[in-house]
């Protein structure tokens, strides 16, 4: 009877067992030569990715401060511009004669002449349909009542 780690009094025979295990040491080295060039590798890409996120998150926030600012610069000539426009349209209408006054306050004048005659007509329609419900409550019937 043979035993894997020794015979039946418990002594070793290495030289038995070298032969067996010989082709196992290759097999084994081999494995972890492949594992530690696998983990080299691993290794590499890790920091190779972290390289490339801390590239990114800087990139990322130059590319955000340059948006803000680009907006900012994009905003503020709008604004600058509608000024200017404001200011040279107020020129024009000066020039073509309408004065000191603005464009506003002519258009203010034009549209409250052609407003307040409306605004005429509804207080005498007002006035007729109170005198027609004051007309309407003094019938004999009672069901048409305001009270």
């Amino acid at each position: 009877m043979s035993f894997p780690c020794g015979d039946a009094f418990g002594q070793i025979h290495p030289e038995e067992q070298l032969p067996q295990y010989e082709h196992q040491k290759s097999d084994i080295e081999m494995h972890l030569d492949t594992l530690k060039q696998t983990l080299k590798a691993n290794t590499k890409a890790c920091a190779e990715s972290a390289q490339r996120i801390k590239e990114f998150q800087s990139f990322g926030f130059y590319y955000l401060a340059m948006g803000f600012f680009a907006f900012f610069f994009l905003f503020m000539s709008v604004l600058f511009l509608c000024t200017r426009i404001d200011f040279l349209g107020d020129r024009i209408y000066t020039q073509i004669g309408f004065g000191d006054n603005r464009i506003r306050d002519r258009l203010d004048t034009i549209c409250s002449a052609r407003i307040e005659p409306l605004y005429a007509k509804i207080d005498a329609l007002s006035a007729q349909v109170q005198r027609l419900g004051l007309a309407m409550a003094t019938l004999p019937n009672g069901s048409h009542s305001t009270t």
